[in-house]
Order: structure tokens, then sequence, then C-alpha cells
């Protein structure tokens, strides 16, 4: 079927009876890029409307800091010659400043190009395709080096801003530094003064001190030789306090131990030791059991022979006037010596005082503990002894 010049006309005439048609027939005829080029033309000419506006904004920012450039420019002239540094970030603010009106000349620049460019657009409405791609493009990378010139000035005015505060600032610690340096130098002359007296009491003072130490140390050689008079004394007091206690157990032997012995007797190494002790023991053990010293010898109470199996006992001594724990081992240890050569012997261990250390290791080793007339361990010593006559 063919199209014809009448068919054509009823076609005009019922478009527009219909105008609704026309969109209809206009999506069917025409592709979908180029029924979009309007529109696409509609927001390219807006965006330029807003680029423009941007444009004023920042001229008139621009004018803005220009201004303040001025009035910046004249405070520098009153600056001192101590500002120095200062006045060189301020050249810098300068270049940088220039650098940025350079930056705003390319941007007009490239307005031009992109007026000229919408023009040859017009022109050139089959290649709108191509070109709109570039050109969104290069829009959207000119408004961000819009907004990022946006953000250097806002952040050239708040250093602008800060920069007059540590000016401000600088002038207050500048005259503040000046009375301080003032105060500083009269403190140093006063110290100056107070120096010099410091020096002479010094000098008297090394003077008194020299004394004092010559005089010191006749006073420590003295109490040197004191303490060691007062050692020997209390050495010697100590040993008598030992030994006028051995010669009161010696003497009073009975008094001590009659509640376990009767008809005590001390006996003397002497009468036993060629029978009993140097047979036996070797020549240490003898040379150890000579140091003993009390060797008592009695009759077991009745009450205690069932208990341990014998009715002589032997009692071996160690005297001191406070019992520690070395006292007990020392009276085992003899103890020990003397009934390897057969006798019944229960160790002793005598004194004004006992240590707790002395208390339990006596406890622990089955020895009898004598302390101001007060017997301790007695029940533990006589199993210690009749378990070892039963071994």
């Amino acid at each position: 079927m063919t199209f014809e010049v009448k068919d054509y006309h009823d076609l005009v005439r019922l478009l527009h009876e219909h105008p609704e048609w026309r969109e209809e027939l206009r999506h069917l005829l025409l592709s979908p890029e180029v029924l979009e080029l309007p529109q696409a033309l509609r927001d390219l000419i807006e965006a330029q409307r807003e680029l423009t506006e941007i444009q004023k904004r920042s001229e008139q920012r621009i004018i803005q800091i220009d201004e303040r450039l001025a009035a910046l420019e004249e405070r520098f002239i009153h600056l001192d010659e101590r500002q120095a540094a200062v006045e060189e970030r301020f050249i810098r603010i300068e270049e940088r400043q220039a650098a940025l009106e350079e930056r705003q000349i390319a941007l007009e620049e490239r307005q031009a190009a992109l007026e000229e460019r919408f023009i040859r657009l017009e022109e050139r409405q089959a290649a709108l395709e191509e070109r709109q791609i570039a050109l969104e493009e290069r829009q959207a990378a000119l408004e961000e080096r819009q907004v990022a010139l946006e953000e250097r000035m806002a952040a050239l005015e708040e250093r602008q801003a800060a920069l007059e505060e540590r000016f401000i600032r600088l002038e207050e610690r500048q005259a503040a530094l000046e009375e301080r340096m003032a105060e500083v130098e009269e403190r140093l002359i006063r110290l100056e003064q107070r120096q010099v007296e410091v020096e002479e009491r010094l000098t008297r003072l090394e003077h008194i001190v020299a004394e004092l130490v010559a005089v010191q140390k006749r006073h420590e050689e003295q109490l040197y030789r004191l303490n060691q008079r007062v050692n020997e004394m209390t050495d010697d007091i100590g040993e008598l306090r030992g030994d006028m206690l051995e010669i009161r157990y010696r003497q009073r032997a009975f008094s001590y131990f009659g509640k376990i012995v009767s008809r005590a007797q001390v006996v003397d190494l002497q009468e036993i030791w060629s029978d009993k002790i140097e047979p036996v023991l070797t020549e240490d053990e003898r040379d150890e059991l000579l140091s003993l010293d009390l060797l008592v010898r009695g009759q077991l109470k009745r009450s205690l022979e069932e208990q341990t199996g014998k009715s002589e006992l032997w009692l071996a001594i160690e005297v001191s006037g406070t019992v520690d724990r070395n006292d007990v081992k020392r009276a085992r240890r003899r103890a020990d010596l003397l009934e390897k050569a057969g006798l019944p012997v229960l160790p002793v261990a005598a004194g004004r005082t006992v240590t707790e250390g002395a208390v339990d290791v006596a406890r622990d080793n089955g020895v009898l503990l004598q302390m101001n007339g007060v017997l301790l361990h007695l029940e533990e010593a006589l199993k210690w002894l009749s378990g070892s006559r039963q071994n």
C-alpha cells in the first residue's frame, strides 16, 4: 500500500485535531537520543546559569579578599623589624593570591571557550551526543574545581583571621616580654649582690666545717674505741654469766633434775674416758664430746623406770643464758656420742630463757629443756630414749 499526498494531509489534519497523537508519533519517528536532546540542552543551559552565579559569587569573594589584603598590608607597614618572619608569610600568601587570580583568569577563559562550544553545538546537531558527553565530563570537573576553589577561599579566610589573632597575641607577648626582661635585670642585680654575700658566708662556713670535721673525726675515733671496750665487756659479761650459770647447775644438779633422777652426781669425763669413751669414739668425736658443758649421773625415778626400762640415767647438759636451736642440736649430738659409748643418755638444754625455734627442735629431737627449774618436753625425751633402747 502506497502513501499518497492526500494521506499526508489527512495525517496532518488528524494531528491538529488530536494533539495527544503528536507525542506518540514523535516517539515512533525519533530515536530516544534525539528525544532527550532538548531536555539535555535545557539542563546544560541551567547548569551554565548556575556556573555564572557561582562565578559572580567567587568574584565578590575575591574582591572582599583583596580588600582584606589591602587592610592587612597597611597593618604590615606598622610592624616592627622583629616581625620579619611574619612578613615573609604574608609574601607567600600574596603569591598564593596571585596564583589564585591566575587560576580565575584561566577559569574565565575556559568559560569563554565553553560559550563558543555552545554556539558550535547549535550548528553541529549531528554530533550532539559525543559533544554532550564530553561537555558533561568537563562540566563536572569544572564544578569540582569550583568547589575546591570555594573551599580554598574559605580556608584562606580562616587563615587570615587566625593570622590577625596571632599578630595581636604577638604584640601582647612582646610587651609582656619587655616588662619581664626589666624585672629579670633587676633580679639579676639583686642576685649578684646576694651571690657576693653567699660567697663570703660560704668561705666562713668552709672554715667552720673543716673544724667540725676534725672534731667529728676525733669523736668517731673515741666512739670506736669505746664501742670496742663495750663489746669486749659485753662478751666478758656473757661468758661470765654462762660460767656462773654452768657453776650453778653443777652445784645444784639435784635441785634442777631431782624430779627425774635421785642421787644426782656431776661426773667428770675423765672418770669414764679411758674405759668407755676412748675405745669407742674417733678423735673428732672425742674432741666434740670434750666441749660438753655438764654431765650428770643418777638413778631414774621409780615412776619412770618402766617407761625407759633402765634404772640408771645420764644427762648430757648444754648450758646457755638463752637456749636456741643450736644449743639443742649440740646437746642432741653430744648425747648421741655418749650413747654410742654405751651409756643411757638424755640430752638436756638448760638456760634462763628458751627461743621458739629451740622449743620446736627439742620436741622433734627428744631433747629435754630446763628453763629456770621448769622441765619441758620430758615425756617426748623419755619416749625418744625408750625408742632408741628398743632399737
